[in-house]
């Protein structure tokens, strides 16, 4: 099978740790390993393993642990929630945001923040490895004028909806005032002399429905930035409005428009709701969305018309754009379940992984400095929340994250937070070689503690041999000062960076 891009640049880690022998082996191994089918479970529906997510699994069972984080109300959060509450301010509704005491870039940071502590706290982890696939796929800029101040209601419109239908998540992204923002459309009217501000209509098919630009044309644009005229803000209350004296439909009304014609006259909201209905059923967005389901929770290499893509495609259709139903299909799929692929770490993944698998301390008594202190970690990651520097959202393809500078800035962060030097975290490790019985039992546990498993073969050899000693030996005073090395040799190891 052809390597990806990600895979061959951590095989050269992995080519430098074989080379790295020694034929001693420990008298006891610390763990064992996960299950592959765990291990693929906690890898891909999580933002990584603790020892209490692992436990929960071997109690329960993975069929168990599967049913509730599809279900997340099953999952009692409280204890996640009550560190949200310190967000006090990301409460507030957007009429009390604009025109406070409430700057944009204050509320960047603690919108940065309680996502952080959202993807390491929560127990209810696919819903948020779900809700950051939404945001990313519908993205908006919290950095363009005034976006932010509707982010916290948009985005908590999001979580609610991110395991429940696409056509309801695509309708309310049309009507959230993030979004309206961020693509003009709250402008965009069609009454005068100006035309229809065409953003929104270019994204809507080109990212958030069909993907595919051969399968539209500029005059289809044209059409449906016609339709959405008149979709705005009401600058009173901060909240979706339509102006039905804004909207003509134009050009949409003389044409079928991909498949789909206007259901009434100028002036009516429900030709705008018609059309993206019409658009989340559409075979190309169903394609689209489950290609890139595909890609992101089983690997880059699956093709659009692969079997399984296929198969997912069937169920997104059959089940009326369910998303549950759809992810149901995927995670029972061989492709899902095959132990062969792997993606590496997107940076915000990486981050939220460090800190879940290291037992990291979130400071939250200040929060405003809380944000912005993490956020520099992700600003040197170049992955902030919530600013994509384009529609697009963030690329989630290995290729985007496994350049020289993007693979030093994911190192140094294992090191700065082995040292307990990141921003924005506090990490006391404990100490790993007490009642280690050699130096082979000293980095096992260092890695079943950060891995879930002890590390792989290969690169149990390599931090061995960071030591300068043998499986067998015992562990010295100078070894367990060494510590901080081993835990950031392990985090920046290919079994962690990667998923």
């Amino acid at each position: 099978m052809a390597l990806s891009r990600s895979t061959r640049t951590l095989a050269t880690f992995r080519s430098a740790t074989e080379s790295d022998s020694s034929s001693d082996r420990p008298p006891r191994r610390v763990g064992t390993r996960l299950a592959p089918d765990v291990r693929r479970a906690v890898d891909r529906l999580t933002f990584g393993q603790t020892p209490e997510l692992l436990d929960e699994i071997h109690r329960r069972g993975l069929a168990d642990f599967l049913a509730r984080q599809l279900d997340p109300a099953s999952i009692d959060d409280s204890a996640c929630d009550a560190e949200l509450s310190a967000f006090r301010r990301l409460y507030l509704p957007a009429t009390e945001l604009i025109g406070g005491a409430h700057s944009q870039w204050e509320l960047q940071n603690e919108l940065v923040g309680m996502s952080v502590v959202r993807a390491v706290k929560s127990r209810r982890q696919l819903l948020e490895v779900m809700v950051d696939f939404w945001s990313n796929h519908l993205s908006v800029n919290a950095a363009k004028h005034q976006v932010s101040y509707f982010l916290p209601a948009d985005n908590a419109t999001v979580r609610r909806l991110a395991l429940g239908r696409f056509d309801e998540l695509l309708a309310a992204s049309a009507r959230s005032p993030s979004m309206l923002s961020f693509l003009d459309n709250r402008t965009s009217r069609a009454d005068g002399t100006l035309p229809p501000n065409e953003n929104y209509a270019r994204e809507l098919l080109e990212i958030h429905t069909l993907g595919d630009p051969a399968a539209f044309n500029e005059a289809d644009i044209k059409a449906v930035a016609h339709v959405f005229t008149g979709w705005t803000i009401d600058r009173s209350r901060w909240t979706f409005v339509f102006r039905p004296e804004w909207n003509r439909l134009g050009p949409a009304s003389r044409r079928q428009t991909l498949g789909w014609r206007p259901e009434a006259g100028d002036g009516s909201e429900a030709n705008g709701r018609s059309l993206l209905a019409h658009l989340a059923r559409h075979p190309l967005t169903a394609r689209n969305l489950c290609h890139k389901l595909c890609r992101y929770f089983i690997g880059d290499n699956i093709g659009a018309d692969d079997a399984t893509v296929r198969s997912v495609t069937a169920r997104y259709l059959e089940s009326g754009t369910d998303i549950r139903a759809t992810l149901r299909a995927l995670f029972a799929s061989d492709a899902f379940r095959s132990p062969t692929s792997t993606r590496i770490r997107r940076p915000n993944e990486l981050l939220y992984a460090m800190l879940r698998a290291t037992s990291a301390q979130l400071p939250l008594g200040d929060v405003q400095h809380f944000g912005r202190r993490i956020k520099e970690e992700l600003v040197r990651l170049d992955q902030v929340t919530f600013q994509a520097p384009s529609p697009k959202g963030y690329p989630f393809e290995d290729a985007a994250w496994t350049d020289a500078s993007s693979m030093i800035a994911r190192w140094n962060l294992a090191f700065r937070l082995a040292a307990d030097r990141a921003d924005g975290a506090r990490v006391a490790l404990p100490d790993y070689a007490q009642g280690a019985s050699n130096v082979g039992h000293f980095v096992d546990r260092i890695g079943t503690r950060l891995l879930g498993e002890p590390p792989p073969e290969a690169e149990r050899r390599h931090l061995i041999a960071h030591l300068g000693a043998t499986a067998g030996e015992p562990v010295t005073a100078r070894m367990r000062r060494r510590q901080p090395a081993l835990v950031g040799l392990t985090l920046a190891s290919p079994h962690f960076q990667t998923r």
